[in-house]
């Protein structure tokens, strides 16, 4: 008797040991696959942040250009800007961005304009004005005599550099050869970088130079000069970054050009956490948009990638999970399957509810506008940033077609290009004019991805369209048009306004056809 009863007892146990057993593979596996999880969120999260990062520098870039191009427009717009004009126009992008160390208006003179260059500027009271390079010993001197000079003959702010106004930038190598190339090509060029001294403090910048030509005939005979910034790296990196949390990624800036990688910026802990990432697929290294130069920026995580957003949820789910099973293993194996059928469930649910309010928060508290839209281009979500911008409500936009918000500014041409781009690419980028539901035109900065179909990468589930305001630049354009061609005071056109009429209707007139006449009172 006793021999049954140990004999049942021990069948009794079968089933707890079988439930413990098998609660034991099916954690590992939840383990596994909650881990599996995890990497794909955490390369998701990594991915969406070095793309901030890099528009987010690439946008600043992109400002600083057009600052030089917007500064560009006023001696476009006048045939003399004076020294106290170019002081009034130039303060208020000095105030506005701390990454500008100074502005630069350089001329292109003559051998036999240099004296009637340095005595004017003598004359505006900059009495031991000269044209001045500098020596082999690093001292500033009288420049020698040349064929042509590039002279920095207006400087703001004039204050902390003083000992540059007038130097030739022609008369250094490197320079002389980025002027030559930006005569060649017509572009806008952009300089290695430069270290400098200033108040005994050592300083990285970056020159960039932008070309000016008689009436846009873009012709080294056509050239006036350079409108040229100088900007400071480290304000560059902080201005544009300093809103958000810098920890989260480390990366390094450097310049390739010429296979020299000089390095440009390297945040302090970068060295020290590119051995654990150099060989994993957090390591990413990409182009960043700098005029003639080629600039990379590789991006690893931060000591703060990890510590706000994930957890160890697959240790947690592990030992959770084999607690409980551990505790229901006494109890009858149906009761147990059951209880772990449930609690997967509610487990796999919960996680899926954290994951989309994240994945909801992240798209709401964008500064930029956002707009996705399915596979047939109709529109499922907005967020709040792009409805503040744009005037529409929610529901004036779901279900419709993004065309509701084209302002007709472009040609088919344009959206064709685009769409061929957002097809076979997978996305573009680039200025569009759009219309708020006020019906006032804006331009935008418009970045578009496409999410593709995880089984067939050749079906598109969703496009991803981020906006970004660039109305504020468009209105300098317009007051800088204005102010050239427009009286100030009567608000009627301008001699400057009947000259490029005049002008503009002489060339576009066959001489030999047609007869014109112009009568000027």
């Amino acid at each position: 008797m006793e021999v049954i009863m140990e004999s049942n007892t021990n069948r009794s146990y079968i089933p707890s040991y079988s439930i413990l057993f098998v609660g034991f593979l099916l954690s590992c596996l939840m383990f596994y696959e909650t881990r599996i999880i995890e990497n794909k969120f955490i390369q998701h999260k990594f991915k969406v942040e070095r793309e901030h990062y890099l528009n987010v520098l690439n946008s600043e870039l992109a400002k600083n250009i057009e600052t030089l191009d917007t500064i560009k427009q006023l001696f476009l717009s006048s045939k003399n800007v004076n020294r106290e004009q170019f002081k009034i126009f130039t303060k208020f992008f000095l105030e506005d961005n701390k990454s500008i160390q100074a502005l630069f208006w350089v001329p292109l003179v003559k051998s036999n304009e240099r004296k009637k260059y340095e005595r004017l500027a003598q004359n505006e009271g900059y009495k031991n004005f000269k044209f001045t390079e500098v020596g082999n010993s690093g001292e500033i001197q009288k420049r020698k005599k040349s064929l042509q000079y590039y002279p920095i003959y207006y400087i703001e702010p004039f204050i902390g550099n003083e000992g540059i106004l007038g130097l030739d930038l022609f008369s250094n190598k490197s320079r002389s050869k980025m002027i030559l190339n930006s005569l060649k090509l017509g572009k806008i060029m952009g300089t290695s970088k430069i270290r400098i001294i200033q108040e005994k403090k050592e300083k990285d910048v970056f020159f960039i130079l932008d070309p000016i030509y008689k009436i846009n005939l873009k012709s080294k005979n056509n050239i006036l000069g350079f409108i040229s910034g100088v900007f400071e790296i480290d304000n560059l990196i902080n201005s544009s970054l300093g809103l958000l949390i810098k920890d989260n990624l480390d990366f390094q800036i450097y310049d390739s050009t010429d296979n020299k990688n000089t390095k440009i910026y390297t945040t302090k802990d970068y060295y020290k956490n590119l051995g654990l990432y150099q060989s994993s697929n957090l390591y990413f290294e990409n182009f960043i948009n700098f005029p003639n130069r080629n600039w990379k920026i590789i991006f690893i995580p931060g000591k703060s990638f990890f510590t706000n957003d994930f957890k160890k949820w697959n240790w947690i789910i592990f030992i959770l999970f084999n607690t409980i099973i551990v505790i229901w293993s006494m109890h009858v194996y149906k009761k147990i399957k059951n209880a772990n059928k449930i609690g997967i469930l509610m487990d796999k649910t919960s996680k899926s509810e954290k994951k989309l309010n994240l994945f909801t928060k992240i798209l709401e508290n964008t500064p930029e506008g956002v707009i996705v839209t399915n596979n047939y281009n109709k529109i499922i979500s907005v967020n709040n940033s792009f409805l503040k911008n744009s005037g529409y409500l929610k529901k004036d936009l779901i279900g419709y077609d993004p065309k509701i918000l084209s302002s007709n500014h472009h040609k088919p041409y344009f959206y064709k290009e685009m769409w061929k781009s957002i097809k076979y690419l997978g996305g573009w980028q680039g200025e569009i004019w759009n219309r708020k539901k006020n019906g006032e035109i804006f331009t935008e900065w418009l970045n578009v991805i496409t999410i593709r179909n995880n089984k067939n990468k050749n079906k598109i589930d969703y496009h991803i369209a981020m906006f970004s305001d660039l109305s504020s630049q468009e209105h300098i354009k317009k007051q800088i048009h204005h102010m050239a061609y427009y009286d100030l005071l009567t608000d009627l056109p301008n001699r400057e306004f009947f000259f490029s009429k005049a002008e503009s209707l002489i060339t576009n007139t066959d001489v030999d056809e047609t007869q014109f006449y112009i009568k000027y009172i």
